[in-house]
């Protein structure tokens, strides 16, 4: 699975992640930063300034397998 953390940079604390956006589309290899950007601005608001937002791509495994409740009658 493939996911883009956001994360905004605070010059006097770091880093902090504002969100988590999963991809969805079939060819991740087509989300361009524009896309990415204003899906936080969507998140964010147009009044937040994006000059300090910046986003990684980053890979998850093991989302594959089957998770849920235990059977009861088990």
């Amino acid at each position: 699975m493939v996911a883009y953390e956001f994360y905004r940079v605070d010059k006097a604390k770091g880093s902090h992640l504002i969100g988590i956006l999963p991809e969805r589309r079939e060819n991740s290899n087509r989300i361009t930063e524009e896309s990415a950007i204003e899906w936080v601005k969507n998140l964010l608001g147009d009044g937040e300034d994006l000059s300090n937002i910046f986003f990684v791509k980053v890979t998850f495994s093991g989302f594959e397998e089957e998770r849920g409740r235990e059977d009861p009658d088990s």
